[in-house]
């Protein structure tokens, strides 16, 4: 039983509706709630400007008679309960093959003053523990109608027991079920079907250990929506058109095919056991929605060109009139590719929506995002405002940007060249600003690259394809051949560097050997021999940068990738350092004091962003 629900009752509504509210509306359109249809039950007496108590034309279904005295209202409830008669009496004119002859048990039943038809209905149940039933359900008069409309039509919203005393296995699933069913029969008119057409829904629970909302979106007179705690259960289209105005009705019943049985029947349980607890009913029509819509979308800072990978962030701007869903889409100039919804609460703000694709796009500068704003639950079609953006180009994934880096050792401060002086091989040397130390990257895809010395204008390569330990790596003056390919990986804040034609080995400074030439090994990430800090070699001759003169400065980075911090050298003094991600959004801006500077990377999520430092110098980083 609940308590001090007069004091509560605001909370709880507003809660209930933040957990399930009625079935998002059609554009245009709202719930309105239809009053004489509807009622909290908060008083403690039924409101007969509303309701009525029983039927004169329904007695009740036997062995069980419809009681005044079993309706009551109080503690916040509707409650119909279930009786044992202390004295039994005759079916008067019982049906010809009904087995029950004689009234043994008291039941109970409610009934709406007023009909309505279109529009969503929902009650808020506890069912009893007996063989009897909980309901609630709309029917109409068939005699208010004329022509072929005179006819009875019936929607049963939930239908459930509380005890199986015959121990048949189907009760078993009824009594913890969202039992729902449509009638069409008294048919005057050939030409009108007849039958019945039912949805079931799994409660989770017997129907009587706790209170479940149970509703149906009388949408149409061919479509019905049924609602098990405001989750979309199932869909009913009915035998008959359901378009004649119903009442509803609230029962407790005998069904013939669940029989009395003394001891399992629950009919021996306490009364607070034997009764069906409605804490509420609610019912809506739909109307115009006359308020102007707020509700507005679009990319912030769209991108004109991403990589070519599985997923993409991207920052959405919107405005919400309620609690809607905000859809991101991505296609080729010929297909969909994917797309993420995410939900956002009433008010303004961007939205961070990340796009998960099964494969990574291929390469090409025709593609589309697209982004939309809807209500929830609903589709494209019913899209409030949209934004996309054309002609976006995705590029090959590539870990290095294209561009001149320095090769240099993870164990000393020697770097790699390579120059005609020793036949143009590949040799470990001290650091120096001189062109035979800085290497070209092309990419070409999948992470693959070129690797051309600027000094002898010759490729990194493994002689003649050969890949046993200890061969030497010299260059050569073309690149066609896996040999002369090179595959990046990242190994922590190193990289190695993988010859395409031998798809086991690394580039290995032998032994750690100082001024020694340079070899393949099998490659293992944990060899720091095989560890290799790829810097930007980008020289500034002459920069001026934010009023700063700099002259013959490097900027070079490290660690990349980086986890928690990355160090930046070579910088003039009140430079800008920016880091952004591909949709433009900034996470870190910072004013240089000094040459050298510590950047903390740790909030950054893991993934590709782009190092800016006084848009003289750019670079992709990634973070772990």
């Amino acid at each position: 039983m609940k308590t001090s629900k007069l004091i509560l009752v605001v909370l709880f509504v507003c809660l209930y509706y933040n957990s399930f509210g009625q079935p998002t509306p059609p554009n245009g359109k709202k719930w309105q709630k239809i009053e004489n249809l509807s009622d909290e039950f908060n008083g403690n007496s039924l409101n007969t400007a509303k309701w009525a108590v029983n039927v004169s034309t329904w007695k009740g279904r036997p062995p069980a008679f419809f009681l005044t005295e079993n309706v009551s209202v109080n503690n916040g409830n509707l409650n119909l309960k279930a009786t044992t008669l202390k004295t039994p009496f005759p079916v008067e004119n019982p049906k010809p093959n009904s087995t029950f002859k004689t009234w043994t048990h008291g039941g109970a039943l409610v009934r709406s003053l007023k009909r309505h038809s279109f529009g969503y209905y929902e009650v808020k149940m506890k069912a009893n523990k007996t063989f009897m039933s909980s309901t609630f359900w709309l029917i109409n008069k068939r005699n208010e109608f004329q022509g072929c409309d005179v006819r009875t039509t019936e929607l049963d919203i939930v239908e459930t027991v509380g005890a199986n005393p015959q121990n048949k296995g189907w009760i078993t699933n009824f009594i913890s079920a969202m039992n729902s069913n449509t009638h069409s029969r008294g048919v005057t008119c050939n030409e009108t079907p007849v039958g019945q057409k039912g949805n079931r829904a799994d409660i989770g629970e017997e129907s009587w250990k706790d209170y479940h909302t149970y509703g149906v979106w009388w949408k149409s007179k061919s479509e019905l929506l049924f609602y098990l705690d405001g989750k979309h259960t199932g869909t009913v289209k009915p035998s008959a058109d359901f378009n004649l105005p119903m009442y509803l009705r609230m029962v407790v019943e005998t069904y013939d095919w669940n029989v009395s049985n003394a001891g399992k029947d629950g009919m021996n349980l306490p009364e607070s056991d034997r009764t069906t607890y409605y804490d509420w009913i609610r019912s809506y029509e739909l109307v115009d929605d006359t308020s102007s819509s707020t509700d507005k979308v679009s990319f912030n800072n769209p991108p004109t060109s991403i990589p070519s990978q599985k997923n993409y962030t991207f920052n959405v701007n919107y405005e919400a009139n309620t609690t809607r869903e905000i859809i991101v889409e991505l296609w080729s100039s010929t297909k969909w590719l994917g797309n993420k919804k995410e939900t956002v609460n009433k008010g303004k703000g961007t939205k961070r929506i990340t796009l998960n694709l099964a494969e990574s796009p291929v390469p090409d500068k025709e593609y589309l995002i697209k982004t939309h704003i809807r209500p929830v639950g609903t589709t494209w079609k019913e899209s409030l405002d949209t934004d996309q953006h054309t002609n976006i180009t995705i590029s090959a994934t590539q870990l290095i940007p294209n561009g001149t880096y320095f090769i240099g050792s993870s164990q000393s401060n020697q770097r790699l060249l390579s120059r005609a002086l020793e036949s143009n091989s590949a040799r470990m040397h001290d650091s120096g600003n001189w062109k035979d130390q800085k290497w070209e990257f092309t990419h070409l895809g999948e992470n693959i690259y070129t690797i051309k010395n600027n000094g002898n204008g010759r490729y990194l390569e493994v002689i003649n394809t050969e890949c046993q330990n200890g061969k030497n790596v010299t260059t050569s003056t073309k690149a066609t051949q896996n040999n002369q390919k090179w595959t990046v990986v990242p190994n922590q804040k190193f990289y190695n560097l993988k010859p395409v034609s031998c798809s086991n080995s690394a580039l290995d400074v032998s032994a750690g050997a100082i001024n020694a030439n340079v070899q393949i090994w099998e490659h293992q990430m944990n060899n720091a021999n095989q560890k290799w800090n790829i810097t930007s070699a980008t020289a500034n001759k002459t920069s001026t940068r934010k009023g700063t003169n700099v002259k013959n400065n490097i900027v070079s980075f490290f660690p990349n990738p980086t986890s928690d911090q990355l160090m930046i050298k070579g910088l003039g003094k009140e430079e800008t350092i920016t880091i952004y991600d591909n949709n433009g959004t900034e996470y870190i801006r910072k004013k240089t004091t000094k040459k050298n500077e510590t950047i903390n990377t740790s909030r950054l999520k893991p993934g590709v962003y782009y190092l800016n430092v006084s848009d003289t110098f750019k670079t992709k980083i990634i973070k772990k």
